[in-house]
Parts: C-alpha cells; structure tokens; sequence
C-alpha cells in the first residue's frame, strides 16, 4: 500500500531521526481518478485509508487524504532533515496545502498548519508573526474538531493524547493561546 510511506515518514519525524537508506517518492499514488463510490455497507483493502478517511474526506477538492496527507509530512520531512536550500518556499508550500486542506475540511488540516509553526520556529525561514499565525489558525481548527465532542473527558483525550494534537496544544498552552 502507498500509504506505509505515510506511516514511514511519520515514525521518522516522531523519532527526531532521518530515515538511512530508504528512497522516498516525491508522492504516492492519489486515487481520486479510480476511486471507488462508497456506499455504506462496502469498502475497499486497496488503501488503508478506505474505512475511515477515504469514505468521509477522500475526494474532496481533487485529493485523497492520504495524498494530502504524504505531501505534508514530505514538506515536513524535507525540510527538517534535508540539507536542501529553499525552506522558506517549502514552507510556503505547506502553508498553501494547509489552507486547501482547511477549505475542503481535511480533518488533518490542523496538524499541516502546526507544521508549517513548528518549521518556521526551527528554521526562522518565517517571520514570528507568520510563524505565531500558523500556530493560532492550528489550534483554532483543533479546537473546533474538538468542539464536535461531547464528552469533556473525551475531548480533553482528543486535544492532548494523539501525538500530533499533544505537541500542538502543549506548543499553544506554552505561547499562552489557552
């Protein structure tokens, strides 16, 4: 499935260590053009993404999830481990998938705006405004995913366990955004 390298690119940003020996693609494969119509008593084993994602997200505004979703991680990737020059337009790249994935309701869109804080902070390639924006308009939109929760308990377990939404409302608790 193209969707391991998501899950290869992951591990290796979460471990703060780049990857030996393994030849990434500049994307996986999107299957928009192939996908199939869900109904709702049927999915496909052809992406991982297929039960969840793919169902709910999959085809909005021209690109699958897991596509969405490798090319920010590989931004993210590239330019954390990288020793490519260029990371103030990758970043703006990322900025650009961001707001694509906030206007079609990617439910990651959260975590590529706090990739795009979390790269300006590290490299200053960003202006601290820009870089305090990106970090804002994340937790922003985690916020009202978490909002859709109605259990406290439940949405406290959302907006602080999942690793991603950890790093984003410890990284928003510490610039004083809650």
């Amino acid at each position: 499935m193209p969707e391991a390298y998501i899950y290869l690119v992951e591990s290796a940003l979460i471990a703060g260590r780049p990857l030996k020996g393994i030849a990434l693609p500049e994307q996986i494969e999107d299957r928009t053009e192939s996908a199939v119509h869900w109904s709702a008593d049927r999915f496909t084993w052809k992406s991982s993404f297929s039960i969840a994602e793919d169902r709910s997200y999959g085809t909005v505004s021209g690109s699958a999830v897991a596509s969405r979703m490798y090319q920010a991680f590989s931004i993210y990737y590239r330019v954390r481990f990288a020793t490519e020059d260029g990371a103030a337009s990758l970043i703006d790249s990322m900025s650009a998938l961001s707001r694509a994935a906030l206007d079609a309701g990617d439910p990651y869109a959260a975590w590529y705006y706090f990739f795009c804080y979390d790269l300006g902070r590290r490299t200053g390639a960003v202006q601290p405004s820009d870089t305090a924006i990106f970090l804002s308009r994340s937790f922003k939109y985690l916020q009202k995913r978490a909002n859709e929760i109605g259990d406290n308990g439940l949405r406290e377990q959302f907006m602080q366990d999942p690793t991603w939404n950890g790093l984003l409302y410890r990284e928003a608790r510490d610039n004083m955004l809650i």
